[in-house]
C-alpha cells in the first residue's frame, strides 16, 4: 500500500529529509530551507 507524506520545515533552520535504506544507510531525498515542504510516496512496508 502506497502512502504520501509531507514534510513541512518549521524551524527556522535548514534541514535534511533522509530515508533509512534496507541496510540502514541514509538517502537523502530532499533539503528544504526554513518554510519549505516536500511531498514523498513511499510505501508502508519501508523503514
Amino acid at each position: 500500500m502506497s502512502v504520501t507524506v509531507t514534510f513541512f520545515n518549521g524551524s527556522g533552520e535548514f534541514r535534511h529529509v533522509d530515508w533509512l535504506d534496507f541496510n540502514g544507510q541514509p538517502v537523502n531525498y530532499a533539503g528544504l530551507n526554513p518554510g519549505q515542504q516536500t511531498t514523498i510516496q513511499t510505501y508502508l512496508s519501508h523503514p
